[in-house]
């Protein structure tokens, strides 16, 4: 079983921060990732999917779970940091929908970074 390695999360505060910073948005309806090339010859995924998107715990893991999936499976061969938030409106999206959408912002993030130089 393939899982989700910790070299491939943000975990601390300043990792976020740093993102954060200097970020390149890529934006939905239903969800935002903040990108910012990194040095670790990595891509690492940040979640930040909070009480103001779904009130039920069950609901924000899903996303996570979703989204970390798609991350897991995603073909990105660029060296980021990305940060990933949700809207209110990622709530009345099927997991398919989800899916989708999520696949699209690897998709652009990866065509953007790959074809521009930028920090």
């Amino acid at each position: 079983m393939n899982h989700f390695q910790g070299g491939l999360r943000l975990k601390k505060a300043s990792e976020f921060r740093y993102v954060f910073s200097k970020a390149k948005r890529f934006s939905t309806s239903c969800l935002s990732c903040f990108v910012r090339l990194n040095d670790n010859g990595l891509a690492r995924l940040g979640l930040a999917i909070s009480k103001k998107c779904s009130k039920k715990a069950v609901q924000r893991n899903l996303i996570k779970r979703i989204v970390r999936e798609s991350f897991r499976q995603a073909d990105l061969d660029v060296t980021v940091d990305i940060v990933v938030t949700a809207h209110k409106s990622i709530c009345k999206l099927s997991n398919e929908q989800l899916r989708r959408a999520i696949d699209k912002q690897w998709q652009d993030i990866h065509h953007y970074f790959k074809t521009s130089v930028c920090d």
